[in-house]
């Protein structure tokens, strides 16, 4: 760590998180967050980290291209960690889905 580098992810690199049914997914500088009430209006935003480290312009309609983009990689991202869509339409973990995955690997094996 020598402090030469500009930034520490690529900028393809998905990053996607899910905490009590707050949502975001980042690449590179752009990022899509969906805050349930009372913290937000439950409808996802896009931001430009670069140009908005506060997160206070949603650049959903000014960038279709990158906010579908986005939208496609958490997509992508909610089905590979197995999330399940709850009331209001919040995806959350499901540890349902994935113990009985695990039953079903045990259950190939034999």
């Amino acid at each position: 760590m020598e402090g030469k580098a500009d930034t520490i992810h690529a900028d393809d690199t998905v990053t996607g998180w899910e905490f009590i049914g707050r949502q975001a997914l980042r690449k590179g500088n752009m990022k899509i967050v969906r805050l349930p009430q009372p913290w937000g209006d439950n409808e996802w935003a896009l931001h430009d980290l670069s140009k908005d480290p506060g997160e206070e312009v949603n650049l959903h309609s000014e960038k279709p291209e990158v906010f579908d983009d986005l939208m496609q990689e958490w997509e992508k991202f909610a089905k590979e960690n197995k999330m399940v869509e709850i009331g209001n339409n919040t995806p959350i973990f499901s540890l349902d889905s994935a113990i009985q995955d695990t039953e079903d690997e045990d259950e190939d094996v034999s």
